[in-house]
């Protein structure tokens, strides 16, 4: 099992290479950078629910700072 970093809205991310949450939150992180703050919140609802490890505590508060929202002005 290889993991990888991936890149989301300036975080890092460590999944499990060619996973599916980790395609997921590549697809979110380009919706995010191109301004499709649907497309990006679902792609990133997907990423969670796809889940190849548990989430720790750093997450969940990154998860939660994201999903204010006055993160999206």
């Amino acid at each position: 099992m290889n993991i990888v970093e991936v890149n989301y809205k300036g975080g890092t991310f460590m999944c499990e290479q060619d996973s599916d949450q980790a395609r997921f939150l590549r697809q979110a992180h380009y919706a995010w950078l191109t301004g499709q703050h649907g497309l990006e919140r679902d792609l990133w609802a997907l990423a969670l629910a796809s889940g190849d490890r548990p989430t720790t505590t750093a997450d969940e508060i990154y998860i939660q700072d994201c999903l204010e929202d006055n993160y999206y002005v």
